[in-house]
C-alpha cells in the first residue's frame, strides 16, 4: 500500500512502526536549493499522500476488525450455546 501510494504522488511515503508505542506514516524530503514556493508545493503534495497512506490503512484496518469481532462473536455464540444446550434460532 506505501509503495502503491509512493508511486502515485512521486513522494516517498514511510511507514514507521515503533514497538510498544503508535505507529505513523511519514515522507521526508530535502529541500536545499528550493524556493517558498517549491518548498510549500512539495510539503502539500507530501500531507496529501500520507494522509491518503493513512486512511487507506484505517479502512483495512476497520475492516478486518470488523471481521475478526464477527468471528470471535460467533464462536462466543456457539460455545455458549453448546454449554447451555441452547438452540440457534
Amino acid at each position: 500500500m506505501v509503495k502503491r501510494v509512493s508511486k502515485k504522488f512521486s513522494a516517498e511515503v514511510i511507514y514507521y512502526i515503533n514497538p510498544g508505542y503508535d505507529s505513523f506514516f511519514m515522507s521526508l524530503f530535502d529541500s536545499k536549493g528550493m524556493t517558498e514556493e517549491q518548498i510549500i508545493d512539495e510539503v502539500l503534495r507530501r500531507v496529501e499522500a500520507v494522509y491518503t497512506a493513512f486512511k487507506l490503512y484505517d479502512e483495512h484496518k476497520r475492516s478486518h476488525e470488523n471481521e475478526e469481532y464477527k468471528e470471535f462473536k460467533r464462536e462466543f455464540l456457539a460455545k455458549v450455546r453448546k454449554e447451555t444446550g441452547e438452540v440457534k434460532k
